[in-house]
């Protein structure tokens, strides 16, 4: 309500948001394929979602405690329509809202698995030019002592 400083009445301001046109600006947003982004108040009650957005708005779902201003945690969740997904939430600053972005664990294990597969292939092969390296150093060192002890055989 705007008050003005004499008494003779002021003004109303309205302001409405509409949740399910809300989470469909949201689907605009380039992510994988079976992403989710969530935003819920404080409570954990689902305000627009970009997918299942009419049997989603207003249900209350457990998100856990909100994220400190400035942190975004990871978590992995199965929220809304029981895909297992991984999450980071982010508090909006203006209000005790969450935005929370979920990626299926399907399509991050996909994108993940080469990136471990290179990660233990060049572990693999460090640890053979290490033994390799161990190898030669010491049978060019035993060769070594092998020549010192015939010579001193010799004498």
């Amino acid at each position: 309500m705007v008050i003005q400083a004499y008494p003779a009445g002021g003004g109303v301001l309205g302001l409405a948001i509409d949740l399910r046109e809300l989470g469909r600006e949201f689907a605009d947003i380039p992510l994988p394929a079976g992403s989710l982004i969530v935003i819920s108040d404080e409570s954990g009650r689902v305000l627009a979602a970009t997918q299942h957005a009419d049997s989603a708005i207003a249900q209350s779902v457990a998100l856990g405690p909100m994220p400190e201003a400035g942190s975004t945690p990871v978590v992995r969740r199965a929220i809304l329509d029981g895909v297992s997904r991984y999450y980071g939430d982010v508090l909006v600053a203006r209000g005790p809202w969450r935005v929370s972005v979920g990626i299926a664990e399907s399509e991050v294990m996909e994108r993940v698995f080469p990136i471990w597969r290179r990660n233990a292939a060049v572990a693999f092969g460090g640890l053979i030019a290490v033994l390799g390296l161990s190898l030669w150093l010491s049978r060019s060192t035993s060769r070594e002592l092998a020549a010192i002890e015939e010579a001193t055989a010799r004498i």
